[in-house]
């Protein structure tokens, strides 16, 4: 783990065989939470016309034109309940702990890597070049088989202020490049020639 992997990032490594985090990777936040910015008013400022057409009892709960009624308070609850156990259900047995000794290191906790390593967070404190050792070791492989990082191409800083659109365009251009992101290859087959 690079310098922070938290909820997401912590959620997608917790069942690995093996994690590496450098000593002061932010870790952890095993927790969930909700919410949304209602924006009607600003949207009225803006002249902005908005016309919803909805049919069922909460469908419309996460429009961003409304507070959450108190009804739909108590179902976001549950679903977070449900996430937030789900999570808690997929640390503990990635990391082999228990429930209890788990909720000292859940509830939206944060530790650095070296704290998350007394916790049972992690396996082992180092760097990439430590996970790649261990990634051949877990993988069969000789030590110094090949290790490729493929990515995609990076986005440039951002464009001059030019528009409103143009900057929504860069936004969305970012977002799907980082949903894109690169990984590294540990394979006796990985060369530049793989793909």
């Amino acid at each position: 783990m690079g310098s922070i992997a938290g909820s997401g990032g912590y959620y997608v490594a917790a069942p690995a065989h093996w994690i590496v985090a450098q000593p002061g990777t932010l870790t952890g936040s095993i927790g969930v939470i909700f919410g949304k910015i209602v924006m009607g008013d600003l949207l009225d400022r803006l002249f902005v016309h908005r016309e919803s057409l909805a049919r069922g009892r909460h469908i419309g709960m996460e429009d961003l034109d409304r507070r959450f009624d108190p009804d739909e308070r108590r179902v976001l609850r549950a679903r977070i309940e449900r996430v937030y156990d789900r999570f808690l259900e997929r640390v503990a047995r990635g990391r082999s702990l228990s429930r209890a000794s788990l909720d000292a290191a859940a509830g939206g906790r944060v530790f650095t890597g070296r704290q998350a390593l007394e916790r049972g967070l992690v396996d082992a404190l180092g760097d990439v070049e430590r996970a790649l050792a261990k990634a051949r070791e877990l993988g069969g492989l000789v030590p110094g088989a090949p290790a490729v990082e493929y990515a995609p191409p990076r986005q440039p800083i951002a464009p001059p202020a030019s528009s409103a659109a143009a900057l929504a365009r860069y936004a969305r251009d970012g977002l799907e490049a980082w949903n894109a992101a690169g990984v590294l290859l540990v394979s006796p087959l990985a060369g530049p020639d793989l793909f």
